[in-house]
């Protein structure tokens, strides 16, 4: 599986969970507490389901694929 890439915002880095590959998503979504979604407003679409990427890239290292950051 493979990482996804930010989206920038007002220099602001996030992902947005029903952007990410079905699998990830449904996992993500499951695992961050609601609270810690993130509701952008851009050119007047609310968009309501972004996670900082540092929450992603830590979530993703470290419970979705722990292998990925191992050296070999």
């Amino acid at each position: 599986m493979h990482k996804s890439s930010p989206q920038y915002f007002d220099g602001f880095k996030f992902v947005r969970i029903s952007d990410l590959p079905y699998d990830q998503s449904e996992q993500l979504a499951s695992w961050i507490p609601q609270e810690e979604l993130i509701k952008l407003d851009v050119d007047g679409l609310k968009i309501i389901d972004c996670v900082d990427y540092k929450d992603y890239n830590y979530w993703f290292d470290n419970y979705l694929e722990p292998s990925y950051n191992i050296a070999i």
